[in-house]
């Protein structure tokens, strides 16, 4: 299924490229920092990286002892728990102590636009569908093995939630359900069923929740930036298991400038049940904003 959803924008933007980073490298080590992991990428020529080393310090001093060993074949690697907005440096040596390569990684809480994500857009013919006077701006090809945390929050909430003193609470003290979704590398999806989610999204209700949302309540921070003009393409697919009832899949735009895109479920209604939104092949966000016209 293919939606479009058209944005209304009276106002022309002459600095689109300002505020969306792409990173770039030629070097041996490719690094993306984010607000929650560092993807560390060594180049397909890089070679001797079975059994390589990796280091890494918020110091430029490489510290005596390994912080994680690759596995043979292993050209890609997440530094996960990191502090956000921090500079980190990262050494990797073989496995006999030869520098196979070093860099250092910011981890910003602003997406960037991935040089790896938009080699995709190359592949896909889909996403190669910009119209002509149309840029890509904002996307996600969930290509990664863990979500990216400046694209996305899992705290799903809403101003319904916000009246139940027990949500709001959980809300405020970082508690709420987490979603159930896995990571294939070219496609997240979402699951409810009898089991997962773990509980009822609300203490006394009859749903179960998974969600990825751009707006954060308990942070009020919105990780989509509102300010172009353009539209939202997406692609989902749902699958199932049995024969779910009281389930309802959802893409929606919030206030024009959030994007949820969210499974409920009313329960009990089933007990085999498996739903999940995949981009295309299956689950693909893309965000156009309109470009200067020649003067």
């Amino acid at each position: 299924m293919k939606k479009y959803i058209f944005l209304a924008s009276i106002q022309v933007l002459s600095v689109l490229g300002l505020s969306a980073q792409e990173t770039k490298s030629n070097a041996p080590l490719q690094l993306l920092g984010t607000r929650s992991w560092i993807r560390v990428d060594l180049k397909d020529n890089q070679s001797n990286t079975a059994g390589a080393k990796v280091f890494w310090a918020k110091t430029n001093k490489k510290p005596q002892t390994a912080n994680a060993v690759l596995a043979d074949g292993t050209k890609r690697y997440y530094i996960q728990q990191v502090d956000p907005e921090t500079t980190y440096y990262i050494w990797v040596e073989s496995a006999t102590g030869k520098s196979l390569a070093k860099g250092k990684a910011y981890t910003s809480k602003t997406w960037q636009l991935d040089s790896t994500e938009l080699d995709e857009v190359q592949k896909n013919p889909s996403s190669r569908a910009v119209p002509l006077g149309m840029e890509v701006y904002w996307q996600d090809e969930f290509n990664d093995q863990l979500l990216n945390r400046n694209k996305w929050t899992t705290n799903y909430f809403s101003s319904l939630n916000y009246l139940n003193a027990k949500s709001k609470e959980e809300m405020q003290h970082d508690h709420l359900p987490q979603p159930a979704y896995t990571l294939n590398g070219s496609a997240i999806n979402l699951y409810v069923n009898d089991t997962i989610p773990k509980r009822i999204f609300t203490e006394g209700g009859n749903q179960k929740i998974s969600s990825i949302q751009t707006y954060d309540w308990k942070s009020n921070e919105n990780l989509l930036d509102n300010s172009k003009g353009g539209y939202f393409e997406v692609k989902v697919r749902r699958n199932r298991q049995g024969n779910p009832k009281g389930t309802n899949t959802a893409f929606w735009l919030i206030h024009l400038d959030q994007i949820f895109v969210t499974i409920f479920r009313r329960v009990p209604k089933s007990t085999a049940l498996k739903v999940s939104v995949q981009r295309d092949s299956f689950l693909k966000l893309t965000f156009s904003s309109t470009s200067p016209p020649s003067l």
